[in-house]
């Protein structure tokens, strides 16, 4: 198995800190690496935010759930990749897409 690079090392560790369960990571269906962890079911709104801002580090990310248990994932590319803030606003946030304007970021 080919060994995940250090952002995706360090961004599975921050989401096994903030919700106490071990991540796993695995390849991802288009490219880089996906890691899943599960969520506590008494998440405060504190670490909420916290887990939702280390998820949005990676290019995609959602969450599954069940009666049992619910999970969250993002997939993290293995090199770093340029994010137009004004598709992503949109998208994401389902607001306008002049949100952010003009503004370009490079994910490490």
């Amino acid at each position: 198995m080919i060994r995940p690079p250090a952002r995706v090392r360090r961004t599975a560790r921050a989401l096994e800190w903030l919700t106490g369960y071990r991540s796993s990571i695995t390849r991802a269906p288009r490219q880089g690496f996906r890691i899943t962890v599960r969520v506590p079911p008494d998440l405060d709104e504190a670490l909420t935010e916290a887990v939702l801002t280390v998820l949005g580090q990676g290019l995609r990310y959602g969450h599954s759930y069940t009666a049992t248990r619910e999970i969250v994932w993002t997939e993290v590319s293995h090199r770093p990749v340029a994010v137009d803030f004004r598709r992503q606003a949109g998208r994401v946030h389902g607001g306008s897409a002049r949100r952010g304007r003009g503004r370009r970021r490079t994910v490490w």
